[in-house]
C-alpha cells in the first residue's frame, strides 16, 4: 500500500490490479497484461511501482497508469528467488525481500542490464535472525527496517 497526495494505492491481487482511492472511494483503477498478482506497490517521485509475485519485473506507471518501465529482477545468485516486499531509497535503488531468504536484495533501477543486481544484505543469522521476512522500509536516516511474522514478530534495523 503506498500513499501519495490525497490518494491511496492498493494492491488487489485477486483482480490483478491496484486500486487507487480518495475519500475511502475507488476512483480509478490500474490494469496492464504486465500486472500479475502485485504483491507491493510504491510511490517514488512521479512515478507508481510495482512488484509482481508471478514475475521477476518491478513495473513502473505513470500517476494515470501508463506503463513507463519494467525492472528485471534477476539476483544473479538464485534462480527461485521469490521477492515479497520492498521499498524504495532516496536514489532510486529497490530493496526487495525474498520470501525464503535472509536476504535484502539492492537492486539499481538505473543499471538497465540483467544483472541490475547491487548487493544483498543479510540479515542476523542464530536462533534470533528474521525467518521470511514480511516488510521493509526506510527511517529517515536511511537506516534498512526489516520486520518478519515468524512466531513472535521481530524486527531488525541496519
Amino acid at each position: 500500500m503506498a500513499f501519495s497526495e490525497s490518494y491511496l494505492y492498493v494492491c488487489d491481487s485477486n483482480n490483478n490490479r491496484i486500486n487507487v482511492y480518495s475519500n475511502y472511494y475507488i476512483i480509478r483503477t490500474i490494469t496492464h497484461t504486465f500486472l500479475y498478482l502485485p504483491l507491493d506497490v510504491k510511490i517514488h517521485e512521479k512515478s507508481i511501482f510495482v512488484l509482481n509475485s508471478k514475475s521477476p519485473y518491478v513495473l513502473e506507471f505513470d500517476l494515470t497508469g501508463y506503463l513507463l518501465n519494467k525492472f528485471l529482477l534477476d539476483n544473479g545468485w538464485d534462480s527461485n528467488f521469490m521477492p515479497s516486499f520492498f521499498c524504495i531509497d532516496s536514489t532510486g535503488r529497490f530493496l526487495i525481500t525474498d520470501k525464503r531468504e535472509p536476504y535484502i536484495y539492492v537492486f539499481n533501477k538505473l543499471v538497465y542490464a540483467k544483472h541490475a543486481l547491487e548487493t544483498r544484505l543479510e540479515l542476523e543469522h542464530g536462533e534470533d535472525r528474521l525467518v521470511e521476512p514480511r516488510g521493509v522500509c526506510l527511517d529517515r536516516e536511511g537506516r534498512v527496517i526489516v520486520v518478519c511474522n515468524y512466531k513472535d514478530a521481530m524486527l531488525q534495523i541496519f
